[in-house]
């Protein structure tokens, strides 16, 4: 038993040295690359200001279609979920209107009194 607590500690002390290795070199990586990453991204400002007005000048044109496409989209739905619940109501609408004809024939006008 306390073969595999040993096992397990130097199991462990093996991964804390292999990630303290790999968090030095990414570190040294980090150190020696930043100033060549910093230097690229201001030589490249102007390409990623054009690319960005780029984008919204055409997604503000695309702007006015989304929205009449979503308003129609929206209309749709509408009328599919007002259909979704009427349809199931219809035959209870027709039993309604034969009680009501059925009703309305056979009502007997009394007339008022002189």
């Amino acid at each position: 038993m306390i073969e595999l607590i040993a096992l397990a500690f130097i199991g462990m002390t093996v991964f804390l040295v292999v990630g303290v290795g790999l968090m030095l070199l990414k570190l040294v990586f980090f150190l020696v690359f930043w100033p060549l990453k910093l230097a690229l991204r201001i030589l490249l400002l102007p390409l990623f200001l054009a690319g960005f007005f780029l984008r919204l000048v055409f997604g503000l044109m695309f702007l006015p279609v989304a929205g009449v496409l979503l308003v129609l989209a929206l209309l749709v739905a509408g009328i599919a979920i007002l259909a979704a619940i009427v349809v199931p109501l219809l035959p209870l609408l027709v039993v309604g209107f034969l009680v009501w004809l059925v009703v309305r024939n056979h009502q007997r006008v009394i007339p008022a009194p002189r």
